[in-house]
């Protein structure tokens, strides 16, 4: 069974309704029913709106380090998440936020989410 992937990029700091937003995020999907996803925490980067490139060193820890959640679920369901998601990214910082939101690509493996 093929799936779908979605990439949703943001900052560690971002917030949503005075809560970290990756963690809203993976509520969210978890309630919506979402077959798995996973939150990871960059250890660098940097984005079109960053003046610097951001590092997580250990003399020297951020706080505001770059986050990649990962979903994979069956097609329609992916992109009836990446609805709900964007209406999350979206905000004060709309443009900004908008642009740290990739869509979505096929993918296939052994296993076929649920």
């Amino acid at each position: 069974m093929r799936g779908k992937r979605m990439t949703v990029f943001l900052d560690e700091t971002d917030q949503w309704h005075h809560r970290a937003l990756y963690l809203a995020i993976l509520d969210r999907l978890k309630a919506a029913g979402c077959a798995g996803a996973t939150a990871v925490r960059g250890i660098a980067g940097f984005g079109p709106h960053s003046h610097i490139i951001k590092t997580a060193r250990f003399v020297d820890v951020r706080m505001d380090l770059p986050m990649v959640i990962t979903v994979i679920d069956l097609p329609d369901r992916i992109e009836r998440f990446a609805a709900e998601v964007a209406g999350m990214l979206s905000g004060e910082r709309s443009s900004s936020r908008m642009s740290r939101f990739t869509s979505t690509q096929r993918v296939s493996g052994a296993g076929s989410p649920t």
